[in-house]
């Protein structure tokens, strides 16, 4: 256990946010669309730049016992960033949609 702060511990805000975003969507008459264009703006703005910058490709890689097991999750890291920006990329356009 590290006794620190890490970038995994600002990390850990992405679950009471996205609950947040939950209860807006389904209990309130809140204009979620919104909500969710900033929610995953921000968190993969936040999971491609810790993936690229503090955690480089070769620190996800090498601390595995295996190659094949480092690059699997390496591919794990690359489709949550693409899901995440995917996912910013719909919501703005329901969004813009919205607007119109």
């Amino acid at each position: 256990m590290i006794a620190e702060v890490t970038p995994f511990t600002y990390s850990l805000a992405v679950y009471p946010l996205g609950i947040l975003g939950l209860y807006l969507t389904f209990y309130t008459e809140f204009d979620e669309t919104r909500y969710w264009v900033g929610f995953f703006g921000l968190t993969s703005l936040i999971v491609t730049y810790t993936h690229t910058f503090i955690e480089p490709p070769a620190d996800i890689i090498n601390p595995h016992s295996s190659p094949i097991i480092g690059y699997l999750a390496l591919t794990l890291a690359v489709a949550l960033s693409a899901s995440l920006i995917f996912g910013l990329i719909y919501l703005v356009r329901k969004w813009l949609q919205e607007r119109e």
